[in-house]
């Protein structure tokens, strides 16, 4: 899952309410440390 913010005060807040929903739903979540290139690449358009 991407999630985008226009700051962190904002990034957070959407993190918190998806991470929430999932909880709510026993999905949890993983948080991806030093795999941001991968993730990047994973959801960049390709043409």
């Amino acid at each position: 899952i991407a999630v985008y913010g226009t700051d962190d005060t904002a990034l957070n807040k959407i993190e918190n309410e998806i991470r929430g929903i999932l909880d709510s739903r026993l999905i949890y979540l993983k948080p991806a440390t030093f795999k941001q290139e991968e993730g990047m690449a994973s959801i960049i358009p390709t043409a």
